[in-house]
């Protein structure tokens, strides 16, 4: 048997004939991954999810059974941003040591060459 459920949803609300907040959602699951989209007012995000993205996201919600589930997923987005934040920085000063040591080492190999030749020439 096939599994698969969609789900979506809109809230809208007017003050004097003006959208106030437009907030929309989109929730498609096969079985295997779900697919997520969320708007809010001009913002869109997406999400795919598998099987165990969803499972781990439960288990970090569960963790914390003290807080609200509100307080629970600020916190994990809180903490997702911050470590993608760090693995940026890291990615960008590797990238930049490793470009100044080839630099410094190229340079050394070609002043040693040239001073090799040199020498080579003076004694004949």
């Amino acid at each position: 048997m096939n599994e698969y459920t969609l789900q979506t949803g809109k809230i809208m609300k007017t003050i004097d004939g003006k959208i106030v907040t437009n907030k929309q959602y989109a929730f498609d699951y096969d079985g295997k991954k779900a697919n997520i989209v969320l708007k809010d007012n001009k913002d869109l995000h997406e999400y795919k999810l598998s099987n165990k993205d969803i499972n781990d996201m439960f288990t970090r919600i569960m963790r914390n059974k003290d807080l609200s589930l509100k307080d629970r997923l600020k916190n994990m987005i809180e903490h997702e941003v911050k470590t993608n934040k760090r693995k940026k920085r890291k990615t960008k000063k590797r990238k930049s040591k490793s470009k100044t040591k080839t630099k410094s080492k190229s340079k050394t190999k070609t002043k040693r060459r040239s001073q090799g030749k040199s020498k080579v020439n003076k004694g004949k």
